[in-house]
């Protein structure tokens, strides 16, 4: 069995596999509603113990085919799941099918770098709190394991099914010397975790894990774990695309900052236009985020947002640009819940530029949001 953990920036990771056990390049990106940053990371990001080997960038053997081994992956960095999360990934487990095992597991925990007994247990057994999805290919009966390979949803180290929180589900053979691919869907609104092997959906279980396994806590450290017994199979996974989704109240003004806001201090957005663009990019959202939170967490206070545009072209079409984005970002808040009676908009166009006296870089001075946060009860 094979453990990984779980942990709204959108955290997007794509691989570009050449040839299995060789180079891999590994794309990260991290993006939530507009902030983006990407850097190839590979097996350098993840712990090793045990019997786990680089065999490339971004894939790992996680056992020999020898019996009684053992081998396990960290990645580095927890994850929150109060965000979605999309997992995918190729595995290979094996080409014996008679006398191979045992597997893999997935599993959550929020502990960083402890694995559980190997064995049976292949790293997941023992190990509390803990979420973890298996991947059997070994059949131990006073396990309650059925004869072919299967998936299981398993809790708090227990790897008797009898303590399932769903399964097992019979798959087909996967010791087949091949690739599979195997993905994993956490959706934080719905409470639904989904998993697909090979492109099907072989596992669906709604609940509030948070609550349900974690005890409130969702900030989980994920990792990869594998073993065999007295029967044994190579275990390799290669990581394909991780992506996570940034919690919104990850995203704060400084302390500092928030003070000034409260007092009524007008304060630009980091925010950039392209000419005439009114719609909102991938950019933005991060800087609209902090005002969302602000608002969220003070909810006697009001906001002004005042709309500038350059002057490079007419009054009335400076007037309509700045009015329509202000407008796009009162939508926006609105669509998380926040009034519009809150939200007060001022449309100044191209009346107030804060440079006339450098027209190369007057667009990019003068084309800006400026908001005020005020309480109309004091």
């Amino acid at each position: 069995m094979l453990m990984w953990f779980l942990s709204s920036n959108l955290l997007r990771i794509n691989i570009r596999k050449m040839v299995w056990g060789q180079l891999v390049f590994l794309f990260l990106v991290f993006h939530d509603h507009g902030w983006t940053q990407s850097e190839i990371i590979g097996v350098k990001d993840f712990v090793l113990s045990g019997d786990a080997v680089v065999i490339g960038d971004q894939c790992i053997r996680l056992t020999p085919p020898v019996d009684w081994a053992g081998g396990s992956a960290w990645y580095r960095d927890p994850i929150d799941l109060k965000g979605s999360f999309q997992m995918e990934m190729d595995l290979m487990l094996g080409c014996d099918d008679q006398g191979g095992a045992d597997g893999m597991v997935f599993a959550f925990t929020p502990y960083q770098g402890i694995t559980g007994y190997s064995g049976e247990g292949m790293g997941f057994s023992g190990l509390r709190p803990s979420l973890g999805l298996e991947i059997d290919t070994w059949e131990n009966e006073h396990l309650l394991d059925p004869p072919e390979d299967h998936i299981a949803l398993l809790q708090h180290g227990l790897v008797n099914h009898g303590y399932n929180l769903k399964g097992p589900v019979k798959i087909p053979n996967v010791e087949d010397c091949n690739l599979h691919k195997l993905a994993i869907y956490w959706d934080h609104t719905r409470h639904e975790l989904s998993v697909l092997l090979d492109g099907k959906e072989v596992l669906n279980y709604q609940e509030d894990i948070v609550e349900h396994i974690f005890f409130g806590e969702s900030e989980l450290y994920w990792g990869v774990t594998a073993a065999t017994g007295r029967y044994h199979n190579q275990q390799e996974i290669c990581f394909r695309k991780l992506e996570f989704t940034r919690p919104l109240a990850s995203f704060q003004f400084h302390p500092r900052e928030v003070k000034l806001l409260l007092k009524g201090n007008v304060f630009p957005l980091d925010i950039d236009y392209k000419k005439s663009q009114t719609i909102l990019s991938e950019d933005q959202y991060p800087e609209l985020n902090k005002v969302l939170n602000l608002l969220l967490e003070n909810p006697a206070y009001e906001l002004v947002v005042d709309g500038h545009a350059d002057e490079f072209t007419s009054p009335d079409a400076n007037y309509n640009l700045s009015l329509q984005r202000i407008k796009v970002i009162q939508q926006y808040f609105s669509d998380q819940g926040i009034s519009a009676k809150r939200i007060h908009l001022n449309a100044y166009g191209d009346k107030y530029p804060v440079d006339k006296n450098d027209p190369q870089n007057a667009y990019l001075k003068n084309t800006r949001i400026d908001i005020r946060f005020y309480n109309p009860r004091t």
